[in-house]
């Protein structure tokens, strides 16, 4: 039987070969780099098992929060003026500019009345009184038509704002409108009416 000789691998002379301590030391490295690998692995599982919490770590992170926090403040002498209709009311009274004096009512206290087109509006000792509309034509006074803008009603009139603001010391130094939400159902005179307390 003849026997083949096996060609040989050529030898890169250009890599250093590794003695026989380098390549124990690299071997250590290596088996130390997986074990601890599999200890982070190990780690990660009970946390998304539910064996660990994270209290600690939350509570440094809580102690920064609250090492961070300003503990006293200064408010701005100016306040941001508010914007019309951003509070939930019976009536929004709005004084702004030359054109910007209007009472808007929400849908449900014209709706208790039954007139959408006009109603009557009086002054009362604390407040105003919304009154459905009379019967009669002839009587027009404190007559106001009633606008529908989406689901709010309004009333335009400049000469009424200023009245109601003079007549009830409302402050609109530092808003354009002012929200009021405490209002009476009945009748006056046999028709419905609505009373809206401003003071």
């Amino acid at each position: 039987m003849v026997m083949k000789k096996l060609p040989q691998r050529p030898v890169d002379n250009s890599v250093p070969r590794k003695s026989f301590e380098e390549r124990i030391r690299e071997g250590r490295q290596n088996r130390l780099r997986e074990e601890a690998l599999a200890e982070t692995k190990e780690s990660m599982d009970e946390i998304v098992d539910g064996d660990a919490t994270l209290q600690g770590d939350d509570s440094i992170v809580q102690d920064v929060v609250n090492e961070s926090f300003p503990t006293s403040i200064k408010f701005p002498r100016h306040q941001a003026r508010k914007a019309a209709g951003t509070e939930k009311g019976v009536l929004t009274i709005v004084s702004a500019g030359k054109f910007g004096h209007r009472l808007i009512f929400p849908e449900k206290v014209i709706s208790y009345m039954g007139s959408t087109d006009k109603a009557q509006i009086g002054l009362a000792d604390k407040g105003i009184m919304v009154i459905e509309k009379p019967t009669s034509e002839e009587e027009t006074e404190g007559l106001f038509p009633i606008r529908k803008q989406g689901k709010s009603y309004m009333v335009y009139s400049a000469p009424l704002v200023k009245e109601l603001v003079a007549s009830f010391s409302l402050d609109y130094s530092n808003t354009v409108s002012k929200t009021f939400m405490d209002a009476e159902y009945g009748e006056y005179e046999g028709r419905k009416a609505v009373y809206i307390k401003l003071v």
